[in-house]
């Protein structure tokens, strides 16, 4: 298996954030390339157990630099860990 070399891999751990979820994506995203200026990145998010529709917002957004974890176990610490 290859992995992508990133220039910066930004991880977030969510947690019911459906509401807030996918403007927070689109405005790190614009931070992201105002600073990184064309480098590569990755937004890591790791769903932590959400029952709202977190998931399902995250299941929407179609961007190449977005990849979604999920956990089956809640826990803050674990999603920092993994």
């Amino acid at each position: 298996m290859t992995s992508k070399q990133y220039y910066l891999s930004f991880c977030i751990p969510v947690h019911n954030e459906e509401k807030i979820i996918l403007p927070k994506i689109t405005e790190i995203q614009k931070g992201l390339k105002n600073i990184l200026k064309g480098r590569s990145y990755e937004i890591l998010i790791v769903e932590n157990g959400s029952t709202d529709n977190t998931l399902g917002k995250l299941e929407k957004v179609k961007d190449k630099n977005l990849n979604v974890i999920v956990l089956k176990n809640k826990g803050h610490g674990l999603a920092m860990r993994t």
